[in-house]
Parts: structure tokens; C-alpha cells; sequence
């Protein structure tokens, strides 16, 4: 893979971290809720869909571990290739559960 190829890839996971932000705001917001920090969204995550069942742990955990890869490449400037596979692979991953929950098919809710 060419070098600029390589770092397109590597950068390319803290970009999927929003998506799965995005979706995680809209499982609280359909729940009632508003978050005041990502701390907090992961919080009622947990709380939320965790705890009940509607998501398992290890989702729990990739939303947390892309978190903190989108913070070390945003500020320690510290990524990879291979973590960004991870991020896009949980994030899909993610997206996938979130649309099941909120009864989202194809963009139209029913």
C-alpha cells in the first residue's frame, strides 16, 4: 500500500468515531435523554441499552476504545492501521445494533 494510501487508512478511523457518536446520541435522545459530555453518553449507554440487554459489553467497550482513539489521534497525533480497522469494523458493527434498536431500515423509520 503507498504511503499516502497508509495514512488515509490510519486517519480514517477517528473519523468513524462520529458515526458511532451520532448513532449513540440518537439511541439516548430516543429514550428521552440528552448527553452533556461523551463521558456522560457512554454513561447512559451503559444504563440505558447495556444493563437492559438491547446492547451487549463488548459494544459498550468499542464505543469507549474508539473514543479513545479519536482522542489520541485528534490530540497526541498517535494512530494506526490497525486500530483504525478496529474503529471502522466496530463502528459498523454498532451502526448495524443502533438502526435494529431504533427500528431504522434502509433510512426510513417506521
Amino acid at each position: 500500500m503507498p504511503e499516502q494510501d497508509t495514512k488515509t487508512s490510519a486517519t480514517s478511523g477517528p473519523r468513524f468515531k462520529p458515526t458511532m457518536f451520532h448513532a449513540a446520541r440518537a439511541l439516548i435522545f430516543s429514550r428521552g435523554y440528552r448527553e452533556k459530555s461523551h463521558f456522560c453518553l457512554s454513561v447512559a449507554l451503559r444504563a440505558l441499552f447495556i444493563e437492559d440487554g438491547k446492547l451487549d459489553a463488548q459494544t459498550g467497550r468499542d464505543f469507549l476504545n474508539a473514543m479513545s482513539l479519536r482522542e489520541a489521534a485528534d490530540y497526541e497525533a498517535e494512530f494506526s492501521l490497525e486500530g483504525a480497522k478496529a474503529v471502522i469494523a466496530s463502528a459498523a458493527r454498532f451502526i448495524e445494533k443502533a438502526t435494529e434498536i431504533l427500528g431504522i431500515k434502509e433510512g426510513i423509520q417506521e
